[in-house]
């Protein structure tokens, strides 16, 4: 079972601030003009997804260049900068300085959450079973529920072994990433690789602004472990991001695999990261991965059936997504 090796290293959630390292070498030195051009410069001939974003690139260095002087404080300075970054729409855009960090994270909150996971928990589970990074149980019905926080957080063939077994004879399993923003580009691929039974391209890798497919992204069953063959609901809301919104995406080709929720909050991009002067780093995205056939899902997966809950449903005792799922699994 292989994968990229570059998704490992690039695809991780931009705007998580504990994983991300501060540099905090400065110079007084540094010109800030300068800097700010070096910065657009390489965003404009790398960035690859100019052609979704709807930005007219030229205008932001017109715009936040004019507010550039060399008598800014680091404070000002950082403002412009990540003014004009915010402009990209992008969650895999950072800028990282001494004395502050800057995550373009504004993906999800004009949506609703559609999760409380401790109601989830009091409301559905009979008990709260955990192996590695993973919650499970048996829902009425015999219908298998998996929940899963975050791509970032490993798990073992062990783990997915005994999961397998666990479930193995249940009528269909409902996999609820739900708040899950990213992570690990390898635990998706692993986790994938569980649900089908022959090697499949699900994706591919496109650089920089050519649009030209670098390599099929191939994922190959795990020869040490089972596959789980019935049907599989994914629960998804807009704070499934970067390798959370990938795994969406990937599964969602999957014939026996439906999505139920809000579309995910998208991030396909590949991060690079560069230095300026003055020892601030800031992140772009200059490669991306798209569906096999080559559809982008930078904006988010789509579910094949829309639906949304919150403090109405809870008073009827329901989570609306949970129970669409049983509806699809046990018609």
């Amino acid at each position: 079972m292989k994968i990229l090796k570059i998704l490992s290293l690039t695809l991780l959630l931009s705007f998580c601030v504990s994983c991300q390292k501060v540099w905090m070498d400065e110079s007084p030195l540094a010109d800030n003009a300068a800097m700010f051009d070096e910065m657009w410069t390489e965003i404009d001939e790398n960035y690859v997804f100019f052609d979704q974003k709807n930005v007219n690139w030229d205008q932001v260095k017109t715009d936040y260049g004019a507010q550039i002087s060399a008598d800014m404080t680091e404070e000002q300075l950082f403002d412009v900068f990540t003014g004009a970054l915010s402009q990209l729409k992008d969650g895999h855009v950072s800028l990282f300085a001494g004395f502050n960090s800057w995550f373009y994270y504004d993906l999800y909150l004009d949506h609703p959450s559609n999760f409380d996971k401790a109601f989830v928990e009091r409301n559905y589970l009979s008990q709260i079973n955990t192996i590695g990074p993973f919650v499970y149980d048996i829902l009425e019905g015999n219908v298998g529920y998996l929940y899963y926080e975050s791509f970032g957080k490993d798990f073992t063939d062990t783990d997915l072994a005994y999961l397998l077994a666990y479930f193995k004879d249940t009528e269909g399993l409902i996999i609820d990433v739900r708040d899950n923003q990213g992570g690990a580009a390898d635990n998706v691929s692993q986790l994938v690789a569980v649900f089908i039974q022959e090697a499949q391209v699900l994706g591919k890798t496109v650089s920089f602004q050519s649009n030209s497919a670098v390599e099929d992204i191939k994922i190959e069953p795990n020869d040490e472990l089972s596959t789980y063959a019935k049907d599989v609901v994914i629960l998804t809301n807009r704070q499934c991001y970067s390798s959370c919104n990938v795994f969406a995406g990937f599964l969602s080709q999957l014939p026996q695999v439906s999505l139920v929720g809000d579309t995910t909050g998208g991030g396909s991009g590949f991060a690079v990261g560069s230095e300026l002067a003055n020892g601030w780093r800031y992140r772009y995205s200059a490669a991306k991965i798209t569906l096999a056939d080559g559809t982008e899902i930078e904006a988010g997966v789509a579910p094949d059936v829309y639906k949304t809950t919150g403090p109405e449903e809870q008073l009827a005792g329901k989570d609306a997504l949970i129970e669409e799922a049983l509806r699809i699994l046990l018609p």
